[in-house]
C-alpha cells in the first residue's frame, strides 16, 4: 500500500468534515448523526482523485452549504503534492473500507482534543 496511513485517511475526513457547513439551520434535524451520516456518504462516495472525491461527498452531505477555508485548501494541497495519483486512488478505497472505525477513532481524537483544551482552561 506504500505511504497510505490511517492518518492520510483521518485527513481526508476532517477534510470533508471541514467544508460542510454543520452549523446551518439546514442541518438542524440532521445533526446529531453528523458522524453515522458523514461515515455513510464517505463509504457511497466516488472519484478518480482526492479531489474529485471530496466534491462528490461534500456535494452528497451539503449541498451548496459548504464552507470554503484556507486550512482546508492547504491540506488538501498536502496530501495532492505528496500522493501520486495510484496513492490517491488507494487512499479513496482505503478510507471508503474503513469508513466507520475511522470516524469513531477521528470521533474520539476531537473529543479528547477538546477535553485536553477544557482541562487546560
Amino acid at each position: 500500500m506504500g505511504s497510505i496511513s490511517d492518518e492520510d485517511a483521518k485527513k481526508l475526513i476532517e477534510i470533508i468534515d471541514g467544508m460542510v457547513n454543520w452549523a446551518d439551520r439546514a442541518f438542524d434535524a440532521i445533526r446529531r448523526d453528523k458522524w453515522k451520516i458523514l461515515a455513510k456518504r464517505i463509504m457511497a462516495g466516488s472519484g478518480t482523485d482526492i479531489q474529485e472525491f471530496v466534491h462528490n461527498v461534500v456535494r452528497d452531505i451539503a449541498g451548496d452549504k459548504v464552507l470554503l477555508s484556507k486550512s482546508v485548501g492547504d491540506a488538501i494541497n498536502d496530501l495532492l503534492t505528496r500522493l501520486s495519483q495510484e496513492e490517491q486512488l488507494e487512499l479513496i478505497r482505503y478510507v471508503k473500507r474503513r469508513a466507520y472505525p475511522l470516524v469513531v477513532r477521528l470521533v474520539a481524537e476531537k473529543a479528547a482534543e477538546k477535553s485536553g483544551e477544557e482541562d487546560g482552561a
